[in-house]
C-alpha cells in the first residue's frame, strides 16, 4: 500500500470482517482523497507524518468498536485496497512485496447487503492527508 500511497493511486483501504461463512458482515474503510496539492507521498517527512495520524486514529476507535455487535465465533477478515488498473499493473511489474498475493474480489466477499454506516471521522491534515473514515456494519 505505501508504493500505492506513493503513486498517489490508494483510493480505499477496508478491513472486511466476514462470518464462518465468509459473508461480510462488516467493513472498516479508509478513503483516501487523491489530492497532490495536500502532500507529497514521496517525502518521508509526509509518509511519517501519515503514519502518525494513522497511528492516533485507530487507537481513537477503540471507543467506537465496543459499541458494535459483538462478533460470531470463527469470523475471519480480509485487507482489501481500491487503486487503478493501471496502478497495480505498475506495482506487479515493479515485484513490490511479489510474495503477497494480490487477488481481486468478488463483490460478495467484500459488499455489505443493506448496511448501517457508521460514520467516524473526516480527516483534512494541510501538508499531511486528506481522508474520510466509517464503519459499515449489517444489522
Amino acid at each position: 500500500m505505501k508504493s500505492l500511497m506513493q503513486m498517489n493511486k490508494l483510493g480505499q483501504v477496508s478491513v472486511v470482517i466476514l462470518n464462518r461463512d465468509s459473508v461480510p458482515i462488516e467493513k472498516f474503510v479508509f478513503r483516501f482523497q487523491s489530492r497532490k496539492d495536500l502532500y507529497n507521498p514521496r517525502s518521508d517527512a509526509a509518509m511519517n507524518k501519515a503514519y502518525s495520524v494513522l497511528r492516533s486514529l485507530i487507537m481513537r476507535m477503540s471507543s467506537t468498536i465496543a459499541s458494535l455487535k459483538k462478533l460470531p465465533e470463527n469470523s475471519s477478515f480480509m485487507i482489501e485496497v481500491h487503486t487503478t488498473e493501471s496502478a497495480m499493473i505498475e506495482v506487479q511489474q515493479a515485484k513490490v512485496q511479489q510474495d503477497f498475493p494480490w487477488i481481486e474480489a468478488e463483490s460478495k466477499e467484500v459488499v455489505l447487503s443493506n448496511p448501517t454506516i457508521l460514520p467516524i471521522k473526516n480527516i483534512n491534515e494541510t501538508g499531511v492527508m486528506q481522508m474520510e473514515v466509517f464503519i459499515e456494519e449489517n444489522i
